[in-house]
Order: C-alpha cells, then sequence, then structure tokens
C-alpha cells in the first residue's frame, strides 16, 4: 500500500535524526575533572583570542560565556555565534555548547542566523579546552585538526580567517 511505504521512509527518517541528535548531544558536552567553573570560563575565552582576539567578543555570566567571532570575507560579514554553559559537578565541571549559529550580512542584504552544523569545530574547540586546562597535551592548529581529521566537517566557527596562534 502507499501508505505503508512512506510509514517506511519517515520510520527511517526519523531514526536517522534520533542517531544525529544522540550524536549531537554527545559532542557538545565534555566533563573536565578537578576544573572550576571560573577556570573553564577563562580558558574558553582564550581558545578564541588565540584563534584571532581581535575578531572575538565575550559575554559572561554566571553559568557560561557567550563568544561571537566575526570575519568579513569580501563581499560579506559572517558571524558565529556560541552560548557555551559551564556547569558545576562532582569534582569538576562540566562544559557544554549550547548553540552555535552562523549570522551573514552580504553587502546590504542581511541574512537570518542559520544553526551551525558541524560536530568537527565543537570538537576542535574541546580538545583546545582541553589543551588550556591541563587535561591533554595535544594543542591543534586548524591545519593540523583538518590533517589528523580529514573527513572532518566545517571548522569556519574557528578556522575562518583567522591568525590560529599556540599557546
Amino acid at each position: 500500500p502507499p501508505h505503508g511505504g512512506q510509514a517506511v521512509c519517515a520510520s527511517a527518517a526519523s531514526d536517522g535524526y534520533r542517531k544525529r541528535g544522540a550524536e549531537w548531544l554527545q559532542g557538545t558536552s565534555q566533563t573536565f575533572q578537578g576544573v572550576s567553573v571560573d577556570q573553564a570560563i577563562a580558558a574558553t575565552e582564550r581558545v578564541f583570542l588565540l584563534a584571532d582576539g581581535s575578531d572575538s567578543t565575550f559575554s559572561h555570566s554566571q553559568v557560561g560565556i557567550k563568544v561571537t567571532r566575526w570575519t568579513a570575507p569580501f563581499p560579506s560579514h559572517i558571524w558565529y555565534d556560541w552560548d557555551i554553559r559551564c556547569e558545576p559537578v562532582e569534582g569538576g565541571v562540566k562544559v557544554t555548547v549550547l548553540d552555535l549559529s552562523t549570522r551573514v550580512h552580504a553587502f546590504a542584504v542581511p541574512g537570518g542566523a542559520t544553526p551551525h552544523q558541524s560536530l568537527s569545530v565543537i570538537d576542535l574547540y574541546f580538545k583546545r579546552l582541553s589543551y588550556l586546562l591541563k587535561q591533554s597535551n595535544q594543542w591543534y592548529s586548524c591545519t593540523e585538526y583538518k590533517n589528523a581529521f580529514p573527513n572532518a566537517s566545517s571548522l569556519d566557527a574557528l578556522c575562518s580567517l583567522v591568525k590560529d596562534s599556540r599557546p
């Protein structure tokens, strides 16, 4: 029957969506033992300052930090908005990227905000954060990350038009 085929397609699509959602949730949080909320927020700010401090703004709260990175590849301006929560857990802090969206403005035509769907750039953020919090001994530049993970999705939210300094 025609509706039976549609149900199979809908079921397969929702299974894929659930897997993607679970992957997204797992990839957007990390717990750091022996680290305070203040240390995690300070290290997060440093991740973006090292990428290119001249293109980031920060808004701090008691539970996290909002970071806006902007680039201006002619003829447009692009803003990457990160909303990062740092919450205390037993023995450390849980850091979660609550939202990462992209806004584009080309000439006089403003664009809207769209969700940024790259787990790779969030993974790079966490790898750098781990290094700064002394949980890892490996710092990845944008190029090193791309070479180490050749199937990585977009890294633009951290790697577009940056100095990419090392700590």
